[in-house]
């Protein structure tokens, strides 16, 4: 038998139909460097985020010993605190020593002045230590940004570039956002 008709027509019509990645990006670097490797190849999916290649570093991770070794000191800091605590003993002895008159005003404000240094000298030191952090940072980051990262996930369509190779502002990769895709008829 035949199907029964239930008033349904259907027409086939041709059409164009061009199916093309949402975005395609070009990646290269703003600073100039040697690429030391380059991680991924025509063909491999990247996700946001990941490290696709790396620049030459060997400075910016010499930096980042430099600034922890700095960040991690702890004798400039222990010395200024035991300085503050031996001159505020003696500042309190000579407080004492002032007020059964055994010691001159003259000595009793120079005991005080060397209990000030030595706390601004603690102070001092703190800072420091604040600014060696600071520094850490910076070299982390300094050394991050031979790290070169996809911004996308999507495919890479072309490899431009090898490890070995000294990159300026060429793109060294093109990758190709595929999720969605972009549909025109």
């Amino acid at each position: 038998g035949t199907p029964p008709d239930l008033g349904i027509s259907l027409e086939v019509h041709s059409f164009d139909c061009m199916v093309m990645p949402n975005e395609v990006i070009e990646i290269g670097r703003a600073i100039t460097g040697r690429i030391e490797e380059m991680l991924v190849e025509r063909g491999d999916y990247v996700e946001a985020g990941q490290v696709v290649a790396r620049l030459d570093s060997t400075v910016e991770e010499a930096a980042v010993r430099v600034a922890r070794a700095r960040a991690s000191r702890k004798g400039e800091l222990a010395s200024s605190r035991v300085s503050m605590e031996l001159g505020e003993k003696r500042r309190q002895r000579a407080l004492t020593l002032f007020e059964r008159e055994s010691l001159s005003l003259d000595t009793r404000e120079e005991v005080e002045t060397e209990a000030t240094l030595a706390a601004l000298e603690l102070e001092q030191a703190r800072e420091n230590r604040r600014i060696a952090s600071l520094q850490l940072e910076e070299a982390v980051a300094f050394l991050e940004r031979h790290n070169i990262r996809s911004p996308i996930s999507g495919f890479v369509t072309e490899r431009l570039m090898a490890a070995g190779e000294v990159v300026e502002e060429e793109t060294m990769l093109r990758i190709a956002q595929v999720d969605p895709l972009r549909v025109e008829v």
